[in-house]
């Protein structure tokens, strides 16, 4: 008789956990879905093992930031090695007092390595060092060697603001050398939330110069306009404002209208209103726009920095109005379904992603989806992030 009633217990819990699993999944819309079968289906392939290992530029690694979102290790040893080499290069800007110097830059390995200037390493060490936190705790490895760094990295950050900043203190803008899109002040900035350390006590000179651009004249205009942006890539200002999105000073419609992503007319200097802002995606987002056989427009990248600013993408609110389009201001439209859209398909209708791009927004789709208010490739790791279960 007991063995009878254990038997209908184990039953009874394996249908209580097959229902749960069914109801779980009923909770998944077609998009979410398709898009968990697609980005599987990549992550998996050689291309992606290969686009992986081929990581180097600052615009390609701020897409792989994403797989912290992901619940598995991506990351081989080899690779892992390289990121090392790269992350111990910092030891060649070390002076004899235990400080980073801009002195050695010229002598550094650092140099050599083909960066523009220390707080472009310092910002993709920022990177990197993430990168390989999110490995050590995924394979069960312990290293604390980068943390001794952090101090370090802090002190030179501190001095860097304050030459921007502090109108008696002069900086030499040979120093000035920033990844395509980004300056000085975005690098710091963003090197400094990276390492987990506070932006308004370490870079208070960048943070109120990036507030700045929500500041606006007494007919509601805004004062500032954005700095240029990066076409196929991140932008530093935006990227940088999406750190400011509790702080008082922050607009929204700033970030909507005013922060163009890339121009929908030929050439290469066109005013705001001949440029693609979050505001006017919906209305390009079929548009294959190609500046020259080298350049062409990713609007992944426009897409992505929205979702960092904690902006619903997949029910996008137009901040203005605009007759000519027919828009109006609380107009709501998904970006996330015309991205995906966009996506090559199989015989069978199923989404194509053979890119880091594309995967990138996949995962931020699916990051939203699984609770991640603003997904975003900055940031700390931390363990609590990988909220996305490929299925």
């Amino acid at each position: 008789m007991k063995k009878i009633k254990n038997l209908v217990r184990l039953i009874c819990l394996t249908l209580c956990v097959a229902l749960a699993f069914a109801f779980a999944g009923c909770g998944k819309s077609e998009l979410e879905t398709k898009l968990e079968t697609a980005l599987k289906n990549y992550v998996a392939s050689e291309s992606f093992s290969k686009s992986l290992a081929e990581v180097k530029s600052v615009q390609a690694r701020t897409s792989v930031m994403y797989l912290k979102y992901l619940d598995k290790n991506f990351y081989t040893e080899e690779t892992i090695a390289e990121y090392k080499k790269s992350l111990d290069l910092i030891d060649s800007l070390i002076d004899g007092d235990g400080k980073i110097s801009y002195d050695l830059f010229e002598s550094s390995a650092v140099k050599e390595a083909g960066f523009y200037s220390v707080t472009d390493y310092l910002y993709s060490y920022s990177l990197l060092v993430n990168q390989y936190a999110l490995w050590c705790d995924r394979t069960v490895n312990k290293d604390g060697k980068y943390d001794a760094y952090t101090d370090k990295i802090a002190e030179f950050l501190k001095a860097v603001d304050k030459e921007l900043y502090d109108e008696n203190v002069p900086f030499d803008y040979t120093k000035a050398g920033a990844a395509w899109g980004y300056t000085v002040d975005s690098e710091i900035m963003l090197t400094a939330y990276n390492l987990g350390l506070d932006t308004e006590a370490t870079t208070p000179g960048a943070v109120k110069h990036f507030l700045s651009y929500y500041e606006t004249d007494g007919s509601g205009n805004f004062v500032n306009e954005a700095d240029t942006p990066n076409w196929n890539g991140f932008t530093g200002r935006p990227l940088a404002g999406s750190l400011l999105t509790k702080n008082n000073g922050y607009s929204a419609k700033y970030e909507k209208t005013a922060q163009g992503y890339f121009p929908y007319t030929d050439g290469w200097d066109q005013p705001l209103e001949e440029m693609i802002n979050l505001d006017r995606l919906s209305n390009f987002y079929d548009k294959t726009i190609t500046i020259s056989e080298e350049v062409f427009a990713d609007p992944e990248y426009a897409l992505l920095t929205g979702m960092a600013h904690g902006f619903d993408m997949t029910a996008y609110e137009k901040a203005v109005t605009d007759e000519t389009r027919g828009d109006k201001a609380g107009k709501k439209y998904d970006l996330v379904s015309m991205w995906a859209s966009s996506l090559e398909t199989d015989e069978n209708g199923n989404y194509a992603i053979d890119n880091l791009g594309d995967a990138a927004v996949a995962i931020a789709y699916l990051a939203f989806e699984n609770g991640i208010a603003a997904p975003s490739p900055l940031g700390k790791y931390t363990k609590e992030l990988g909220a996305v279960k490929l299925s």
